[in-house]
């Protein structure tokens, strides 16, 4: 399966507070900007917000959005010339997640394909991390 990219939403407000870092990996790497709220994100956003769609383009990208937004990661995977609506994974971080009566942060992982996550990618991250 080949992954054309991996977005990550931005709401227009936030990039007011980012640092220079984070807004030039942003904008730069902007693919898409919409108003339309295309996923249930566990935060209020304004209805009229603009959203900023953008693929880091390295390693290094990635790790610093991942750094920077550790709090409120969101990250959408897609087959190549697929829309934003036709993601294959849609990764989500939620702070206040409640699993055996305790909360804690837990990584969300929305798939299209039932299992295809297990399938295609846990043994490749599970490979990875016995390295």
């Amino acid at each position: 399966m080949e992954i054309e990219s991996n977005l990550y939403p931005n709401p227009k407000g936030e990039i007011t507070g980012a640092s220079q870092e984070i807004k030039e990996i942003v904008l730069t790497n902007t693919i898409l900007e919409t108003k339309e709220k295309l996923f249930d994100f566990y935060y209020e956003t304004d209805e009229n917000e603009l959203f900023y769609w953008f693929s880091p383009q390295n390693k290094e990208e990635i790790i610093k959005i991942i750094e920077a937004k550790f709090l409120d990661y969101h990250c959408v995977v897609l087959k190549k010339g697929n829309r934003l609506k036709d993601y294959e994974y849609l990764l989500d971080i939620t702070e206040h997640f409640n699993y055996n009566n305790d909360e804690c942060r837990a990584l969300i992982i929305n798939e299209k394909v039932v299992d295809s996550f297990k399938t295609n990618v846990q043994s490749k991250i599970e490979k990875m991390l016995s390295c």
